[in-house]
Parts: C-alpha cells; sequence; structure tokens
C-alpha cells in the first residue's frame, strides 16, 4: 500500500523505504552549512567591520536558526537533503507537522539562540564596537565573553551525540536523537520519479 507524502505527489511504498544513510545525511548537513555560510559571513563581516548593527546580527541569527525547520515542514528536505535525494517525513512517511519540524531542530536551534542574548551584550559594548578588524573582533569577543565559547562547546558535543546515535542505530531507519525526539524519519526519494 502506497501513502501520499509531501506536496509534491511523490509517493513512499511503506513495504520498500530505503532510509537516509551516515554519509548521506553528513553531507547534506555539510551542504546546508556552506549554504548558510555563504549567505551569513558577507553580512556578518560587513556588520562586523561597518554596519556594527545589532538587528542585521539579529536577523541573520533567525535565518540561520528558522532555515532547517521551515524548508523541512513546507518541502520535507533543506536544500541539502533536496540535493541528496533525501526527505523527512512522520512515522507513517506522511508530511511532518510545524511542531514535529521544530521539535526536531530544538537539539541545535536551542543552543544556537543562545548566541542572541551574548551578542545584544557585544553590539552594547563600546570597546568593541570601535574595532574595525574581523580578526581582532573576534579575538575582543572570546575574551570578553568567554560564555560564547561555551555555547560552542556544547553545540559540538551535540553534535557528536547525534553522530555516535546514528552510527550505533543498528535497525535500518539510522534514527539521529533528533529524529527521535521529533518523531520522524530521513528517507531516500526518487528525484525525477
Amino acid at each position: 500500500m502506497k501513502k501520499k507524502t509531501m506536496k509534491n505527489e511523490q509517493l513512499i511504498d511503506k513495504e520498500n523505504v530505503e532510509y537516509g544513510k551516515f554519509w548521506g545525511r553528513a553531507l547534506a548537513y555539510l551542504a546546508d552549512g556552506v549554504i548558510l555560510l555563504l549567505i551569513s559571513l558577507p553580512i556578518t563581516y560587513l556588520n562586523i567591520t561597518e554596519y556594527k548593527s545589532f538587528n542585521l546580527y539579529l536577523i541573520i541569527a533567525i535565518v540561520g536558526v528558522l532555515y532547517k525547520p521551515i524548508l523541512e515542514f513546507y518541502f520535507g528536505a533543506t536544500i541539502g537533503k533536496y540535493l541528496l535525494g533525501l526527505k523527512v517525513t512522520d512515522r507513517n512517511y506522511n508530511k511532518m507537522s510545524l511542531s514535529q519540524s521544530f521539535l526536531r531542530s530544538l537539539i541545535l536551534t536551542l543552543p544556537s539562540a543562545l548566541f542572541i542574548p551574548v551578542f545584544y551584550l557585544v553590539f552594547k559594548n563600546p570597546d568593541i564596537l570601535k574595532i574595525n578588524s574581523f580578526m581582532e573582533y573576534s579575538q575582543a569577543v572570546n575574551l570578553s565573553y568567554p560564555i560564547q565559547n561555551y555555547i560552542s562547546y556544547v553545540i559540538q558535543l551535540i553534535l557528536v551525540i547525534e553522530i555516535i546515535i546514528l552510527l550505533t542505530d543498528k535497525s535500518k531507519t539510522q534514527r539521529a536523537l533528533h529524529d527521535r525526539i521529533g518523531g520522524t524519519f530521513v528517507v531516500r526519494t526518487k528525484i525525477g520519479k
């Protein structure tokens, strides 16, 4: 029996589901990281060296936090997942709900959102705002607000835990921690069918 899933009318045969494997998922994650970096790095550089605007930082941060849950809810995939023929579904291989999408992304978006109050303080610090060099700015932020380094460590630890859970999943579903939290699967799609 086939179930209808996303808006693009693709069907997933429950009996012959092919789940996303570690390397495909890792490459999709890296592709998404590169995409976000290409968008945010030039804007961040200009913001640090020229504009010095917390509001601009906030826009970049919100885009970064919402990228994954919004794209996965509306399209079933981020750009990286789409390029690698992967799609996120609920447990019945249907389109996941918005709450599932945010729940599965919470494990990484919540720690990332903790940077926002830190950078609010950074953009209010007159000593740091005087700096126009990207490298000097980064060093000053690291020295003045070491909490942001700890937030980065927590995110790295979560990623390691995610990788360990994904690699040690002996079932054919290849679910990471965030899949289990959100009640979702990552499945292969037949692009072009």
